[in-house]
């Protein structure tokens, strides 16, 4: 009985032309492919070996939200941005936001 072993390495799916042409350039929006092929990208890995820092990145993420949700007022800059429906809604003037620190008074 014989087992196909395949070989599947991070780095080299990030930087396959055929999948993201000029890999080398910086161009965070190339993984925002309508269709991106299952496993293109994978920031952490998956399985059993997964990336320690996964769970970690998530907990930062969260920590900053947290400070700017609480630390600052948000006002958006566009009184009327209508949206349209894709998967998720997109506003058509993008979403420009003003954001000022909040005084507290101790």
């Amino acid at each position: 009985m014989g087992y196909d072993v395949v070989m599947w390495a991070l780095g080299t799916t990030h930087m396959d032309e055929s999948i993201f042409p000029n890999p080398s350039k910086f161009d965070p929006m190339r993984y925002e492919q309508a269709t991106p092929p299952l496993f293109s990208f994978v920031a952490f890995g998956g399985g059993p070996r997964m990336c320690p820092g996964y769970e970690f990145s998530k907990l930062e993420t969260l920590a900053i939200i947290h400070y700017l949700v609480t630390r600052f007022r948000w006002k958006f800059r566009i009184a009327d941005n209508s949206f349209c429906r894709d998967a998720m809604p997109v506003f058509n003037q993008g979403l420009p936001i003003q954001i000022e620190k909040k005084q507290f008074n101790i």
